[in-house]
């Protein structure tokens, strides 16, 4: 940015001028040609009047009425989308989830009371479902691994 394109270190001092006290500020650190050091400006000075003061100077080439024409389009448009935190599952989702499994949602139920202490799983947090859930998915990711009751009778059988 161009906050500090023009350092200017005002000091500011009640002195006596022609009979009266008046304010004084005094430019003691510059790298402005505008505003040598050593210039004074006094009275009730404000902002508004060293920026009038460096327009008189035509010290620098700025706009300070009306900016200048730019070619760098003023937004960036973003393609693709940021996520700034993943999805998190709701209860309903993983009511959902247990059901299309095979699961009740008493299952549920007893999980959150089982390892959250929880027995309200409206009231779970979202941790906490995240936690029910993998929980479940390891017990489907078993359930699917080990053989059916029916292939295990057939075992069964031709080893009898």
């Amino acid at each position: 940015g161009l906050e500090y394109f023009v350092d200017v270190m005002v000091e500011v001092s009640m002195q006596e001028r022609d009979g009266e006290i008046t304010r004084v500020f005094q430019v003691v650190k510059s790298n402005s040609p505008a505003f040598e050091v050593g210039f004074e400006m006094t009275g009730n000075i404000g902002f508004k009047d060293f920026l009038e003061h460096m327009k008189a100077e035509q010290a620098l080439e700025l706009a300070f009425d009306k900016p200048a024409k730019s070619e760098i389009p003023e937004f960036i448009e973003d393609k693709t989308p940021i996520s700034i935190a993943p999805q998190m599952m709701t209860i309903d989702d993983l009511i959902k989830k247990a059901e299309v499994n095979g699961f009740k949602q008493a299952d549920i139920v007893t999980g959150a009371k089982v390892y959250h202490n929880q027995p309200n799983i409206y009231h779970l947090k979202a941790e906490q479902i995240a936690d029910l859930d993998l929980r479940m998915s390891a017990r489907i990711a078993k359930t699917n691994a080990q053989p059916s009751a029916e292939v295990r009778n057939i075992k069964r059988a031709r080893t009898a």
